[in-house]
């Protein structure tokens, strides 16, 4: 399930990374005369399916035993870049057997190909307004970059005006989170590093938490419908 979950996440790369791969290397892998590559993909599908789930089902077993949760970070990555090579591997099987039924020379179907690729590249990167380029200018334009400079200073403040007088400072939650630059926050445990680090940082003497609220971070249309509905409420009000 969660390679599956994967593949929904990446699965529009590698379709796309496939329709190149076919016109560019596969169809020529295909029809080369070269014995040791005609051999290596007459595999069976049953074997190689049988090979693909059982090792991707067994790389899922060493961290799951031993760190007792689902596979992340650079172990998940090691298992995809598996993966990866599996899809490819897979699909030049697919085109050695069915490559009597691909027009090879149809200069015609290439071209629908390439400009297949070329308008999903576009409508998943290029006018995707959750792509980096897009969320750059979302945070500047909606002001959720200043906001939140100004959420932070508001907290140094805070820590200043309070430093001497408290054992525990109670720190607001950040209603304002750039994905441009926004990473990480403090928590409401005070022993948490973060907020040890946090302390340390403002050379602070008292401890430091959050307040217990649930933040919320806005996708970038969320972010602009509200910054719209902020200027119409500000701009076109009836009062």
């Amino acid at each position: 399930m969660q390679s599956f979950s994967w593949f929904v996440v990446w699965g529009q790369t590698l379709l796309l990374a496939s329709i190149v791969y076919i016109t560019l290397f596969g169809i020529k892998i295909a029809n080369s005369e070269n014995e040791k590559l005609n051999k290596l993909f007459s595999i069976k599908w049953k074997y190689f399916i049988l090979f693909f789930f059982l090792t991707l089902f067994l790389a899922h077993i060493p961290p799951f035993w031993g760190l007792g949760t689902v596979v992340i970070g650079r172990i998940a990555n090691v298992i995809y870049l598996f993966f990866i090579f599996s899809w490819f591997f897979g699909i030049q099987l697919i085109i050695n057997k069915y490559k009597k039924q691909i027009p090879s020379h149809n200069n015609s179907y290439l071209k629908y190909l390439y400009a297949t690729v070329l308008v999903a590249f576009l409508l998943n990167n290029v006018f995707n307004i959750n792509n980096n380029v897009a969320t750059s200018y979302v945070d500047l334009i909606t002001g959720r970059a200043s906001n939140y400079n100004e959420e932070l200073e508001k907290r140094r403040v805070l820590i200043e005006n309070n430093n001497n007088t408290s054992q525990v400072i109670m720190i607001p939650v950040i209603d304002n989170l750039p994905k441009t630059i926004y990473f990480n926050d403090i928590s409401n445990d005070e022993n948490y590093w973060a907020n040890r680090s946090y302390k340390e940082y403002w050379n602070c003497k008292a401890k430091i938490k959050k307040e217990d609220r649930k933040e919320y971070s806005y996708s970038n249309f969320e972010a602009l419908k509200l910054f719209g509905k902020n200027i119409r409420n500000n701009k076109f009000s009836r009062q």
